[in-house]
């Protein structure tokens, strides 16, 4: 029994494709008629779209942060706790708890240190809030 040839990756594919669109040669029993093309690929964003939309995330975010930093300690680790039964899968919520946690940080590097190296899910207890506040 002949072992079957190896499969080729999607990878290997995608590199082939690259290699005879450079190269300008195909397959002369291929059914293209001209060079190959990569339908799934989509092109990468202009620049200038690039960075007006980079602009606008930094703008957003700046506003973001501006709004948590007038919070109380106490308003963030409930804010922070409020994350907690939120699906990581949104690229949102790491994102939103990192900016609580920066803030955090600011106000008490200590307090964010040893919750951290508590392993504990919350941050109330090493910021002096009591957990009755929660509710």
């Amino acid at each position: 029994m002949n072992p079957s040839p190896p499969q080729r990756t999607q990878k290997d594919r995608h590199q082939h494709l690259v290699t005879v669109r450079r190269s300008g040669k195909h397959n002369q029993n291929s059914r293209h008629t001209g060079s190959p093309r990569l339908t799934t690929r989509q092109e990468p964003p202009m620049p200038s779209q690039d960075n007006a939309l980079r602009a606008e995330a930094a703008q957003a975010e700046a506003g973001i942060r501006t709004q948590i930093a007038t919070r109380s300690t106490e308003q963030l680790c409930y804010d922070f706790a409020a994350t907690e039964g939120l699906s990581v899968a949104d690229p949102a919520v790491p994102m939103v708890r990192g900016w609580l946690m920066d803030e955090l940080e600011q106000r008490d590097v200590d307090a964010l240190d040893a919750w951290l190296e508590s392993g504990e899910d919350l941050p109330h207890r090493f910021f002096g809030v009591a957990p009755e506040q929660f509710v």
